[in-house]
């Protein structure tokens, strides 16, 4: 845009178009955050493994609904994809190795869907 000159200082008016950032749509946003690769921590070197999906959205009501959903990462990281791995599979002993203590996993385990 043109300048002015206000006490000696010039002021350049610049477009909002070229201060605004551009926005980005929610899924494309979510998309390229998910779509970047991790290294494997499994000590294998120079292979690339994408980060573990997000818990499908009844789960993470189902653990927010019992104070437990700090622990959706490390759910999601142990492989958790439906209710049936998330019932029958997960193990208290998965529960402990995750940081979750014993009245949680009780919480957790004795909980109906």
């Amino acid at each position: 845009g043109e300048g002015k000159e206000r006490g000696g200082v010039a002021l350049v008016e610049a477009d909002q178009e070229q201060i605004m950032p551009q926005r980005v749509s929610e899924d494309a946003a979510r998309a390229s955050v998910e779509d970047v690769p991790v290294l494997s921590d499994d000590g294998k070197q120079g292979e690339l493994e994408t980060e573990a999906a997000p818990l499908p959205e009844d789960i993470m009501l189902w653990l927010c609904n019992r104070n437990l959903q700090h622990f959706a990462k490390a759910l999601a990281d142990l492989g958790v994809t439906c209710w049936r791995e998330l019932q029958h599979e997960v193990t208290d002993e998965d529960l402990a190795a995750m940081g979750m203590r014993e009245l949680q996993r009780r919480r957790f385990l004795r909980a109906d869907q």
